[in-house]
């Protein structure tokens, strides 16, 4: 079994979660990681030289990056890393959601929220609350 691939977006590294002989393991580029919950889809930075994962656990998802695991959640969603190498997701437990910075949750209230980017130091996304279309800016530096 895999994943589907995550690609770098100077395009010279992919990577995929697999899992084979018993284990997952992601495979990027020349490396092999091993991780020991099952992978549900890979992510990297821009440059291919940080890489991460959502991974499932008995409780939720969770994000792994860097030998770090994040929280168990009942949804993680666009995983990415900034520039400095922070990892930025979206999240939610039960009606509650949030952007996590490195660990740090910050509250969203009850958008839905897509479409997510890095600028800066900020994370900008689209954002629906009842029938009103947003876009939203989020500061990542506390």
């Amino acid at each position: 079994r895999v994943t589907g691939p995550a690609f770098s977006a100077d395009g010279r590294c992919v990577a995929y979660g697999a899992f084979a002989g018993g284990r997952w393991r992601i495979v990027a580029g020349d490396r092999t990681i091993p991780v020991s919950e099952p992978v549900v889809s890979v992510f990297l930075s821009s440059d291919g030289s940080r890489v991460g994962c959502v991974t499932e656990t008995g409780r939720g998802r969770r994000v792994v990056a860097e030998g770090r695991q994040g929280a168990a959640c009942d949804w993680i969603g666009s995983p990415m890393f900034t520039a400095d190498g922070r990892v930025v997701h979206f999240a939610a437990r039960a009606s509650s959601k949030f952007v996590v910075v490195d660990g740090r949750e910050i509250q969203l209230g009850d958008w839905a929220v897509w479409d997510a980017a890095l600028e800066g130091d900020r994370l900008v996304f689209s954002a629906r609350q009842g029938r009103e279309l947003w876009r939203k800016s989020v500061c990542l530096v506390p």
